[in-house]
């Protein structure tokens, strides 16, 4: 099976001279090489993500403690490259993520061989018609301390997609029992299952819910919720267990789609059967020694 393609960049190019830039040589002034290498983090943060990071209190404690940097230089930092634009400001208070039209620029032309794309559409600082590979989407991101929950409204712009969702509604609207499987909104299904992937640390990491995450969401029946994500927790538990081992990465929506993604760590699937019959044997193994270490001195 291919690799699973990165979302964000391994290297992205820097300027010899860009100490020059009166900018940096502010965030300098103020802070000295600190206040510079901190900056440069973020923009390794930013490509590792992709365009973009959100940047609520839970992350800039993260970063200050990762790198071991005061809190106050950091957030110091943050405000000086709001200010004079090295981040977009707008999009800050808006959306609470850093990014740039400049890092948006030099992000897309560094994946321009990718066949495609996703682009917030509410984060686009760029003019999306110099780039042939690109899929906008409408995202509102809604950030806390403890964890980001994406609520997601897909709108790709293409007219195939809104006729076969105009043919489904139809479908719907004539065997009412499609929509009767659940009371829950189709939407928080998807976000159901999203989330619950992402709040495993072990699993790929998706910037945002992309159009082919969304594809094989969609086809995901409100009644088979508790099956993938108990997959999702069966495939992170495997993948937690140093005694065992199972490597496999898999994304989000090659989970979802593959025969042998999701289906395999249900109860009857062929990953979760060996992984259970290999601890069982584990465990009797265990037993056996403990029952024997003492034979003969009674």
């Amino acid at each position: 099976m291919a690799r699973p393609q990165k979302i964000g960049l391994d290297y992205f190019p820097v300027d010899t001279n860009i100490s020059d830039d009166d900018k940096i040589f502010y965030i300098e002034s103020e802070h000295g090489i600190v206040g510079f290498g901190v900056f440069i983090k973020l923009l390794t943060k930013i490509y590792d993500n992709s365009y973009f990071i959100e940047w609520n209190k839970f992350r800039q404690n993260v970063f200050a403690r990762k790198f071991n940097v005061d809190i106050n230089i950091v957030l110091d930092v943050v405000n000086v490259a709001l200010e004079c634009g090295l981040f977009d400001e707008k999009l800050y208070k808006d959306y609470t993520i850093l990014t740039s039209s400049a890092i948006q620029n030099r992000y897309l032309k560094a994946v321009s061989r990718r066949s495609n794309v996703d682009l917030v559409e509410e984060f686009s600082l760029i003019d999306v018609n110099e780039y042939s590979n690109i899929t906008l989407v409408g995202v509102n991101v809604y950030n806390n301390y403890d964890s980001t929950l994406i609520n997601v409204d897909i709108g790709t712009q293409r007219r195939e997609q809104d006729s076969k969702e105009q043919e489904r509604k139809e479908e719907e609207d004539k065997d009412p029992s499609i929509n009767d499987l659940d009371d829950k909104p189709k939407e928080q299904k998807n976000i159901a299952i999203f989330n619950s992937w992402q709040s495993k640390e072990v699993l790929h990491q998706h910037a945002y819910l992309t159009g082919a995450i969304k594809k094989q969401l969609d086809k995901i029946a409100i009644k088979d919720v508790d099956d993938v994500i108990k997959a999702i927790d069966r495939y992170t538990d495997i993948l937690n267990d140093d005694k065992y081992f199972y490597s496999h990465v898999w994304t989000l929506n090659v989970f979802l789609k593959q025969g042998n993604g999701y289906p395999e760590f249900l109860d009857e699937g062929k990953i979760w059967v060996a992984y259970n019959s290999k601890k069982k044997k584990k465990h009797k193994e265990i037993n056996g020694r403990v029952g024997t270490k003492y034979v003969g001195l009674g």
